[in-house]
């Protein structure tokens, strides 16, 4: 389901625009895939952190009437709530690891193949 949204936000973004110059129309269709992509973003999950922060409070307060003698069936639903949170949380931050060494790279490359070349 997200892939086909996702997928849908990329390809309706890279519909032809003809500015006249193939340079002119990719950097124009790359930030319109940039702009869709992060309305989808905000759209489809929100901030993550606030979001889990706004469920454990509720939690507690579902958890504190449960032990009132209220249902359990509440908490059981914020539990499951609060794990695809949790889930989707570690995935952004995968996410985000990934991108930082991508654009940092590894820092210790040229002290390696130094060695490597070397022979250690």
């Amino acid at each position: 389901m997200v892939n086909d949204v996702f997928s849908f936000q990329v390809k309706w973004a890279w519909l032809s625009m003809d500015l006249g110059c193939y340079m002119e129309d990719a950097v124009a269709k790359v930030d319109r895939c940039k702009n869709r992509l992060q309305h989808w973003s905000k759209v489809s999950f929100g901030n993550i952190t606030k979001s889990l922060n706004d469920k454990r409070i509720a939690m507690k307060k579902v958890e504190t009437k449960a032990l009132r003698g209220n249902s359990y069936e509440s908490v059981f639903i914020l539990e499951n709530e609060v794990t695809e949170l949790l889930a989707n949380e570690e995935k952004l931050w995968q996410q985000h690891s990934k991108a930082h060494w991508i654009t940092s790279g590894d820092k210790n490359t040229t002290s390696f193949h130094r060695k490597a070349l070397q022979g250690f």
